[in-house]
């Protein structure tokens, strides 16, 4: 059973003053869900939410993230999709280091759901901590994954990645692993370097297999595209997103090893409303010294 979504935009002018975001933002909300497994085993195993009510309540959750902010991952139901999880590559070696005892920090975790995850997976609540700019995901996701009050439950905040005198000055040198899923393309290439430099501070000091992961929106060219007015956003294709790696070495004093890939995952069928040659970016850097 398929089940049908509308917002109207009387919803979004009495919640949110750029209409104009919204109208745009129109080409991307999905009227239907299709859950995944992974993603309905979570929701009906950790969240525990019949399975007679499940579109529904993705659903009527997701029309209220909408509302808070229109990112394509909400309005497409990216965010059932468990990036992390369905990284063969990367997902095993994450979980065992998890349950060994290492961290991570999810910046821009959205819903929480790739830690929600990684909790369900058997990584202990103690390791796993999510920062999300937008504080109503994190009160939804709550809502969605049914475990505010739990007593063993991941830590949650709200932070602006860029703002290291924030909240995230708390955590500083503490993590083994950071994720940025879905993070790093919002930025100018300007802001992606402060962007990373600013992450290492959030890694363990000077410790050798320290690692960031995460996704972006790519392109084969590797190039910066128009945002809003006044701003830019780059998507990098491998060899500009090497480029910057190294450059971030240089001014850091650190190394690490590079993994990267693009894939098409978002290609024109997934996205048609953007550039044809946009894909998406896998990486995964690790500290070498």
């Amino acid at each position: 059973m398929s089940y049908s979504a509308d917002i109207s935009m009387s919803d979004v002018q009495e919640t949110n003053n750029t209409a104009a975001v919204y109208r745009r933002a129109a080409e991307w909300f999905d009227q239907t869900v299709t859950i995944p497994p992974q993603a309905r085993e979570l929701l009906e195993k950790y969240s525990r939410i019949p399975p007679d009510r499940l579109e529904q309540t993705v659903i009527n959750l997701r029309n209220r993230a909408w509302l808070t902010w229109p990112y394509p991952c909400i309005g497409q139901f990216r965010f059932l999709k468990l990036s992390l999880a369905n990284r063969d590559d990367l997902y095993p070696r994450l979980l065992a280091r998890l349950q060994a005892g290492d961290t991570i920090l999810d910046l821009g975790c959205c819903l929480g759901q790739d830690i929600r995850k990684l909790a369900f997976d058997g990584a202990p609540a103690t390791s796993l901590f999510g920062a999300e700019l937008k504080a109503d995901f994190i009160d939804l996701g709550y809502e969605l994954f049914r475990d505010r009050d739990r007593a063993n439950r991941a830590t949650f905040f709200q932070a602006d990645i860029l703002d290291q005198e924030g909240p995230l000055a708390e955590y500083r040198w503490q993590f083994d692993v950071l994720n940025l899923g879905m993070v790093v393309h919002l930025f100018s290439r300007a802001e992606q370097l402060a962007l990373f430099k600013h992450a290492i501070k959030l890694l363990k000091p000077a410790t050798p297999g320290t690692a960031i992961i995460g996704q972006a929106w790519g392109h084969l060219d590797g190039v910066a595209t128009p945002a809003e007015p006044g701003k830019e956003r780059f998507k990098h294709n491998v060899e500009t997103f090497k480029a910057l790696v190294a450059e971030i070495e240089a001014e850091t004093g650190t190394r690490w090893e590079v993994n990267a890939e693009l894939d098409s995952e978002f290609d024109a069928a997934e996205r048609p409303w953007d550039d044809i040659r946009t894909r998406r970016l896998l990486f995964e850097i690790t500290r070498v010294m």
